[in-house]
């Protein structure tokens, strides 16, 4: 005989669990779904009940040794690229896994941030010419298109190579690192050529990766390939 198990049970016994005081364990976090919302402000985001736990595989690779697996109740409308925070700790964290849908609660990893930078594109915003006079109105100027977003970067491991390069000064490294940043309505304007600030180090966007973005481009999580700027230290 098949027995079939009633998922409520399953799911008020989650909720009774991550509802508990466990110290490290389960925790209040504000949720923003869009970080233009609730940038510099979070009081007015959602709150909510998670559970993470720590992830036996853990290691220095991929930013790994920061990512915990994150649990919160069904009722949450957790999606992959979601921004969470501590309200207690103020650490920041990014939602990097899809999110499943299990009988008693939302299962998915959540990695720790660790860097807080502005893309921008250089001489963005065109310069103004009077059309009367053809003098000058306005010169051109960089263009912000996210400003200090929290995102997780790691540096891709290999051989740290230089090559040469025109019309810069000398060898330039070619070492990769990878920025994730959530996609949302701003971030999506990223593209190639644009620059950020990693700790005091000028990068260029060489790739902007959407394999984790859902199909209808509704939220998801971009991945930055990007090079060091020669001289931009």
């Amino acid at each position: 005989m098949q027995y079939v198990y009633p998922l409520a049970p399953f799911e008020q016994a989650f909720n009774d669990y991550v509802d508990t005081v466990i110290p490290n364990v389960n925790s209040d976090l504000w949720l923003c779904h869009d970080y233009e919302e609730c940038k510099g402000d979070w009081s007015d985001c959602e709150v909510i009940r998670a559970m993470t736990t720590v992830i036996n595989w853990k290691s220095n690779v991929g930013n790994s040794d920061t990512t915990h697996n994150f649990r919160t109740k069904l009722s949450v409308d957790l999606r992959r690229g979601d921004y969470v925070k501590d309200i207690a700790t103020g650490e920041v964290g990014m939602i990097v896994w899809f999110v499943d849908k299990m009988p008693d609660c939302n299962k998915t990893q959540v990695s720790g941030c660790n860097l807080r930078t502005t893309v921008y594109r250089p001489n963005g915003v065109p310069e103004v010419i009077d059309p009367r006079t053809g003098t000058l109105v306005q010169e051109a100027s960089d263009l912000v298109i996210a400003e200090e977003y929290p995102c997780v970067y790691t540096t891709l491991y290999g051989r740290y190579d230089y090559e040469m390069r025109n019309n810069t000064p000398g060898i330039a490294p070619d070492q990769k690192i990878e920025v994730k940043i959530q996609f949302n309505e701003a971030t999506k304007q990223i593209r190639e050529g644009d620059l950020l600030d990693i700790h005091g180090i000028l990068h260029r966007v060489m790739f902007v990766t959407m394999s984790t973005v859902d199909i209808d481009e509704t939220h998801g999580v971009m991945v930055l390939t990007c090079e060091r700027v020669a001289g931009g230290s």
